[in-house]
C-alpha cells in the first residue's frame, strides 16, 4: 500500500512449487530506496536494503526505461550470507559478476464502454438502416464524419440475436494520450432508439476526449445513463458499477447529440443541436 514512486509498505507470502518453500516478507519504500526483511525455509533469515532508480521518463511518459545500472543494494540469508551490488557490478561469497541490463515498455490502454440497452434490438435487414454506408449517409445529415468530434471511426455490427449490447465506445490509449476513439453500433427497431443508444456512446466519447483517463468507469457510466434513464422510473445502470459520487459534474454533457422524441432533461442546461 501506498503512493507510486512515494512512501509505501508491504508483506507478501509466496510458496516456491520447485524449491517447495515459504518465503515470508516486509518490506517498505520511500522515494527509490527500499527495505525488506523475512524469513525462508529454504535460506532462513533474510533481508536487505538498497536504492533503485525510478524510471528516466516522466511519470506522464507512456514510455518507462529500468536498468540495474542505477542501482545499489546490499542482502542477507541466514544461509547464504552476504552479497551486494552496486550499477551492474554484483559481490557475493562466490566473487564479482558484471550483468548490466537495460529495459524498455511502452504501455497501451483499451477502454470499452458497453451499452446494454433497453431499446430493442434487431438485425440489420428490419432495422431502417440495413447496411453500414446507410448507417454512415444519416449521421453525415446529422453532421457527423469519421473523424469529427475526434471520433476516428464509426462501425455497425449485426445483432447476434439475444446481446443487450445497443452500442460501444473504444478508446486507445498511448500512456495516458488518447489515440483512436472507434463508436460500434448495433441495428435498432426504430430509428429514435437508435439515436438514443447512440447518444450515450456519444457523451462516452466526449468524455474520452476531455477526461481521458482522468475519470473512473464510474464517472463515464453514470453520467450517460443518467441522461439515457430521464423520464424513467429507475435506473438501468447496471449493478456492477458504482454512482459516481466525486467532484467532476454530471451535467458536462456535449452540445451536439442528436434531438429524439424524448424531451432532454433540464433542457435550459443542455444545448441539444444537430
Amino acid at each position: 500500500m501506498g503512493l507510486p514512486s512515494g512512501l509505501s509498505v508491504g508483506a507478501g507470502v509466496n510458496y516456491g512449487f520447485k524449491n517447495n518453500n515459504w518465503t515470508f516478507t516486509a518490506n517498505t519504500s520511500i522515494a527509490g530506496f527500499y527495505a525488506y526483511g523475512g524469513y525462508d525455509t529454504k535460506a532462513g533469515w533474510i533481508g536487505g536494503a538498497g536504492f533503485s532508480a525510478p524510471s528516466l521518463f516522466p511519470a506522464v511518459s507512456p514510455i518507462t526505461i529500468s536498468s540495474n545500472l542505477w542501482t545499489a543494494g546490499v542482502s542477507y540469508s541466514e544461509h547464504g550470507g552476504w552479497s551486494g551490488n552496486f550499477s551492474a557490478i554484483n559481490i557475493s561469497k562466490s566473487g564479482a559478476t558484471i550483468d548490466p541490463s537495460v529495459g524498455a515498455s511502452l504501455q497501451y490502454s483499451i477502454v470499452n464502454d458497453n451499452y446494454e440497452s433497453p431499446a430493442k434490438l434487431c438485425h440489420m435487414k428490419d432495422s431502417n438502416f440495413k447496411t453500414k454506408d446507410e448507417m454512415m449517409a444519416d449521421l453525415r445529415e446529422k453532421g457527423f464524419m469519421p473523424g469529427t468530434k475526434k471520433i476516428n471511426e464509426f462501425r455497425y455490427k449485426e445483432w447476434d440475436g439475444n446481446s443487450r449490447e445497443a452500442g460501444k465506445t473504444t478508446g486507445i490509449y498511448r500512456g495516458n494520450k488518447l489515440i483512436y476513439l472507434r463508436i460500434t453500433m448495433l441495428p435498432h427497431e426504430t430509428t429514435d432508439m437508435f439515436y438514443e443508444s447512440f447518444n450515450h456512446e456519444l457523451i462516452h466519447a466526449y468524455d474520452h476526449v476531455k477526461y481521458g483517463l482522468t475519470v473512473s468507469d464510474s464517472y463515464r457510466e453514470t453520467k450517460a445513463y443518467r441522461y439515457t434513464d430521464r423520464f424513467k422510473a429507475k435506473s438501468t445502470l447496471p449493478s456492477d458499477t458504482p454512482v459516481y459520487s466525486g467532484n467532476v459534474s454530471l451535467w458536462d454533457l456535449p452540445d451536439y447529440l442528436v434531438p429524439t422524441i424524448n424531451p432532454i432533461l433540464k433542457p435550459k442546461l443542455f444545448n441539444i443541436s444537430k
